[in-house]
């Protein structure tokens, strides 16, 4: 990985970096803010290993890390859907990516990573605009109750009330 002073960084997947090849630099600029629940963001998973999601992709902000400023936990958005459908997959009422209004988004609950900030970036919808789209609180609310699906932990009366209901009320 490669840092610039203007907080680009630069990540070279392994297959790249033999040969010195600097032209195949997938460059994302890293959030300098901890982005708030029910937030959608791209993701650089790049240094993952198969069969975990190796590309970048948009994802769902379920939580930020209660002691590390630097950490949020997310799940993973996907526009194909899954070939056995399970409780731990969502589909999204409506798709949050403001470029894709009539495709259909898939929220793969099973798929729940925490990541640091430098992963993350705003989505791009034009030369120099990036965008911050929110989930409606119903489909979080079922993204969160697939994530605790899939953790097995639908038998403790379902999902704890979290924070985001009152702390963040929905932007305007």
């Amino acid at each position: 990985m490669i840092c610039s002073p203007s907080r680009r960084l630069y990540r070279m997947s392994p297959r790249w970096v033999s040969g010195n090849d600097l032209r195949r630099v997938h460059c994302i600029m890293s959030l300098t803010f901890p982005p708030r629940p029910r937030s959608v963001l791209m993701c650089d998973f790049v240094g993952y290993i198969v069969p975990e999601i190796v590309k970048v992709r948009p994802v769902i902000v379920l939580v930020k890390h209660r002691y590390n400023r630097q950490l949020v936990t997310v799940v993973p958005l996907s526009t194909t859907q899954p070939d056995r459908l399970g409780d731990h997959h969502h589909q999204l009422a409506v798709n949050p990516l403001p470029d894709k209004p009539h495709t259909s988004c898939w929220a793969k609950c099973d798929m729940v990573a925490t990541v640091a900030l430098a992963r993350l970036d705003r989505y791009k919808v034009g030369v120099g605009r990036f965008v911050v789209p929110e989930v409606s609180m119903a489909d979080f609310n079922a993204i969160r109750a697939g994530v605790a699906s899939a953790l097995g932990l639908m038998d403790n009366g379902g999902v704890p009330k979290g924070i985001c209901e009152t702390a963040y009320p929905p932007r305007r």
